[in-house]
């Protein structure tokens, strides 16, 4: 995708009414204001809001030219609005990829589950206050800065995930009250974990879960790191603790 066209015809909003799934173009009137809604990126659709309701199992099929699609959830429609022009939706777009090392995935809006998976064209990734999941690809050798949420989600399937590389920094410097870290020993586990060489996961990992206090014993901020190796580690914890920043 390298013009606003080529965007505005993969752009589509999609919604429920009375259970029925509608679709539409980002610029239709028939959209509804106030109703939650998904933003549909589909380049195979060609425009027209008819083939994305047709090819919804094709989105998992990766022999179909409509795999390469995403959904993403807004709240409404007002979020991103509804263009005037092809151009004017393309500025909601980044249409040329950042300098290797220079980019920035800024999730700290998001209080829900989110995914990101940061090649090295990304340099930072700004966490949310829900469930985030955040890593950077096996292949890649540019260090990265992953920033906790100011209020970051607490407890087990809540609090981020951060699978990290030697050389990485989490900084935790923006959450709220800038309370003491400790690193947990009771989560804290060197393993092989037998991931073939060049997956997401290297064959070895480490995790422990970095916790933060403030005047009582009860976490008020926490995380939980996967330390991606080569080989295994003797002492994870002094690695995610020497990179944590606070």
């Amino acid at each position: 995708m390298t013009t606003p066209e080529q965007v505005f015809n993969a752009s589509f909003y999609g919604w429920f009414d009375n259970g029925a799934l509608r679709m539409a173009q980002v610029n239709d009137p028939a959209v509804p204001s106030g109703k939650s809604l998904y933003l549909y990126f589909v380049p195979a659709a060609g425009g027209d809001p008819a083939n994305v309701l047709a090819n919804q199992g094709a989105f998992y099929d990766s022999a179909s030219p409509y795999y390469r699609a995403a959904r993403v959830a807004a709240a409404s429609v007002d979020v991103l609005g509804r263009p005037a022009t092809a151009a004017a939706w393309a500025n909601n777009f980044l249409l040329t990829p950042p300098a290797p090392g220079t980019g920035i995935i800024d999730a700290s809006g998001a209080t829900g589950n989110v995914l990101v998976i940061a090649d090295d064209t990304v340099a930072t990734v700004k966490l949310g206050s829900g469930r985030s999941i955040a890593f950077g690809i096996d292949s890649g050798t540019q260090a990265k800065t992953y920033v906790l949420n100011p209020q970051p989600a607490v407890g087990s399937g809540a609090r981020p995930l951060i699978g990290m590389n030697a050389g990485d920094t989490i900084e935790a410097r923006l959450v709220t009250g800038q309370p003491a870290w400790t690193i947990d020993g009771r989560d804290l586990t060197t393993f092989d974990n037998g991931a073939a060489t060049g997956t997401p996961y290297r064959r070895y990992s480490a995790l422990s879960r970095p916790f933060a206090t403030a005047g009582s014993a009860t976490p008020v901020a926490e995380f939980t790191a996967s330390l991606r190796t080569a080989a295994a580690v003797s002492d994870p914890a002094a690695v995610i603790r020497a990179a944590l920043r606070t």
